[in-house]
């Protein structure tokens, strides 16, 4: 009965566990172009299929993609190269720059007042489904 309490950090076979892909440290997504490579897809808005946790990630994963090219450019123009203030303006601006994004981008995209639209062609309906209330 104690087994069933607590998920264990080891398969069944007793190899530790390893995350798949870990997540990058803020300042190495601006030092390093290459790691979020994969999630640079061609943001696409369409009424298509409810959004999987799976896919709800990726849209996030695109969006800091976004952010961060979005923000290397504004600091080319000045001139500046320092990663710190790039990550400081990231974390006070990607609220707001996602928020932005998917409020115009659904508007541009559909009339129902009951949809977000997301880059990756899925949408989260005003009533969010039970799958991604109660995953965790």
């Amino acid at each position: 009965m104690s087994s069933m309490g607590h998920p264990s950090n080891t398969s069944p076979i007793g190899i530790a566990r390893i995350k798949v892909d870990p997540d990058p440290d803020l300042s190495g997504i601006f030092q390093n172009k290459y790691v979020l490579g994969a999630d640079r897809f061609d943001m696409c808005y369409q009424v298509d299929r409810t959004v999987t946790v799976e896919k709800l990630s990726e849209a996030i994963r695109r969006y800091i993609a976004a952010a961060v090219d979005w923000i290397d450019a504004l600091f080319s123009l000045v001139n500046i190269t320092d990663c710190s203030e790039k990550v400081c303006v990231l974390k006070g601006t990607f609220g707001a720059f996602c928020t932005f994004n998917q409020a115009a981008r659904t508007a541009q995209t559909t009339s129902d007042t009951n949809l977000l639209c997301l880059c990756n062609k899925t949408v989260i309906p005003r009533h969010i489904p039970r799958h991604l209330v109660e995953n965790r």
